[in-house]
């Protein structure tokens, strides 16, 4: 945990690639949510992921050999504060993610679409935000992308799965994101 915590302080001196290494080594020897959490902060903050990335992280998820049931690829689709409106960021994002559902091996494949919020707010409120945060990415994946809407599915989870433990705007910023998740054929 003490590396995690170093981490975090080089993260909030400004030193990044210090704080990347630091997070990698956090996650190898002791590897907790918060830990990998910021390694995959670290990692998307450098730009979003890229279809590649994704499409082989979703080939892992499908595949039923190797892939876990409901297994998770967090993407830093973010979004404006208190708002279903995608952030800059969550824009790019978002057309990466676009381009790998749209991938034709993963044609047979449906998804679930989870959003998130912070922990700002009454449970209630960020359970509602989080659940328009999902319909606002399968919107702009079946409006924009062309992905049938059956392949699609929505959820909130509100402010229950933080990935961060902090209070600063980055924490904040961290949790408001989406998670896709393959969930059959």
């Amino acid at each position: 945990m003490a590396l995690y915590q170093q981490a975090r302080m080089a993260m909030a001196l400004g030193r990044r690639a210090e704080a990347k290494v630091l997070a990698d080594e956090s996650t190898a020897s002791f590897a907790t949510k918060e830990a990998r959490a910021l390694v995959d902060y670290l990692n998307r903050s450098e730009g979003p992921v890229t279809a590649d990335t994704i499409e082989r992280q979703l080939k892992l998820a499908a595949d039923t050999q190797t892939g876990a049931p409901g297994r998770r690829i967090d993407l830093p689709i973010e979004f404006e504060f208190d708002q279903d409106r995608l952030a800059e960021s969550g824009f790019l994002q978002e057309a990466e993610l676009c381009k790998a559902l749209s991938a034709p091996e993963f044609a047979g494949l449906s998804f679930l679409v989870v959003g998130h919020t912070d922990s700002r707010g009454a449970s209630d409120y960020n359970q509602a935000l989080s659940e328009r945060r999902a319909q606002a990415v399968i919107r702009l994946l079946t409006g924009s992308c062309g992905i049938d809407s059956k392949r699609l599915r929505g959820e909130g989870r509100g402010s229950r799965e933080s990935l961060s433990r902090g209070n600063s705007d980055e924490d904040y910023r961290m949790d408001r994101r989406v998670e896709v998740q393959v969930v059959g054929r």
